[in-house]
């Protein structure tokens, strides 16, 4: 499993730094899986998502992310040629080699690290692991093995670039709303799952990672997909995705289907892709709303409320190892309440108390800062989806206005 982990790693770490440099890579990485994931998720192999790759796939991969470059079609072929010439270079040297044949431990600042010593045209060469980061891991973990473990950091790794041997390690998935808000959530059901999470910063016992592989761990169900959702069949989902154009087109299309059938209640986050806060999203540019948002939220489908916070309210935490920074975000974050009522939840009482977690998050982190909360304007903002759903968002606007004066 090592060798397999190692050549996704590589495969990334080549594309995104000699063709969609770091600002495209993570989301080229993202619509690709969830591309391959909804056309052959049955027969992928273990270089999952490059196998089998074509010009088709990859161009359309990069009209979903609206990739712009005036030498597209010639990195379109970098990207072929490194999913298979690369790929039989680096197997040749990885060929009958252990993890202990690759690895070792070097001291940097009275701190260890391992370290991979393999032939130069390996990027891994580069990447430094806290040998104690390792081992708290491993307590975490202790029905799996130190290959387990450090195969996952190197599929942590690979959306990030990085030419150093000191930088923490971190990528999207490390992003999450706060986890006062995990708790909470997680607490209204036990059959509960967490569709967008990592083995390294779960918040549940019940959770998808972006890989199938990282079933080996405890409570991971594998890559979120409908198959997934019909084999766990969760009464509860909270969806908190990658905010890139392939991640959030997919998910909402897998909880559409996942819901004519099911039933089942899912919390869903959104970044408001536009910016806007309350406007009417079918009035949007096409470019500016998810593909598939329209249809969740069509008048004949089961959407029972949407609850947005404003992004001068709304935090977020990112997750660096043992360390834990708290950002703000640019855009409005909507939360749509999607489903059937299973839980028989007060919909309004579960949006206060969203708020009521999302102020004292903000209070505990900005102590300094005093928020306030006035919408002059409010009378003239377009409430989407008739006079239901005006009389659920007026009431949001008095919610966040009774906390955040």
């Amino acid at each position: 499993m090592i060798e397999d982990s190692i050549i996704i790693h590589e495969i990334s770490q080549e594309i995104q730094s000699m063709v969609l440099v770091e600002k495209w890579f993570p989301n080229f990485f993202h619509t690709l899986m969830n591309y391959k994931i909804n056309n052959d998720y049955k027969i992928t192999n273990k270089y999952f998502p490059y196998d089998n790759l074509t010009v088709d796939i990859i161009r359309d991969v990069l009209t979903t992310i609206d990739y712009e470059s005036e030498s597209i079609e010639s990195d379109i072929d970098y990207i072929l040629m490194t999913c298979s010439v690369y790929v039989d270079i680096l197997k040749k040297h990885l060929k009958n080699k252990s993890l202990d044949d690759i690895l070792a431990v070097r001291t940097n600042n009275n701190n260890l690290y391992y370290y991979f010593k393999l032939p130069s045209i390996f990027k891994i060469n580069q990447l430094r692991l806290s040998v104690d980061h390792i081992e708290d891991i491993m307590k975490r973990f202790p029905n799996n093995t130190k290959e387990d473990i450090i195969g996952l950091l190197l599929r942590f790794t690979l959306t990030s670039n990085y030419n150093w041997s000191s930088r923490s390690i971190s990528n999207a998935t490390t992003l999450m709303v706060p986890n006062v808000l995990h708790n909470y959530i997680k607490s209204l059901d036990k059959n509960y799952l967490e569709c967008f999470s990592c083995v390294l910063n779960t918040n549940t016992d019940n959770y998808c990672s972006l890989f199938d592989m990282d079933r080996i761990f405890d409570g991971c169900q594998g890559t979120f997909c409908l198959e997934t959702l019909e084999r766990v069949k969760p009464k509860l989902l909270f969806a908190n995705p990658p905010y890139d154009n392939g991640t959030v087109s997919n998910m909402l299309s897998i909880l559409y289907e996942y819901h004519k059938k099911n039933k089942a209640l899912s919390i869903i986050t959104i970044n408001r892709k536009d910016g806007g806060l309350y406007d009417k999203i079918n009035e949007s540019d096409n470019k500016d709303i998810y593909e598939g948002l329209l249809d969740l939220l069509n008048n004949k489908s089961k959407l029972i409320d949407i609850l947005v916070i404003p992004n001068y309210l709304m935090s977020y935490e990112l997750v660096i190892g043992s360390s834990v920074k708290i950002l703000g975000i640019k855009r409005d974050t909507s939360f749509i309440i999607y489903g059937d009522n299973v839980l028989n939840i007060n919909i309004n009482d579960m949006k206060e108390d969203i708020i009521k977690l999302i102020y004292q998050f903000r209070n505990q982190h900005n102590k300094k800062k005093r928020i306030k909360y006035n919408n002059k304007n409010f009378n003239k903002i377009n409430i989407p989806f008739g006079n239901s759903h005006r009389k659920s968002i007026i009431e949001n606007h008095r919610l966040l206005s009774k906390f955040f004066k």
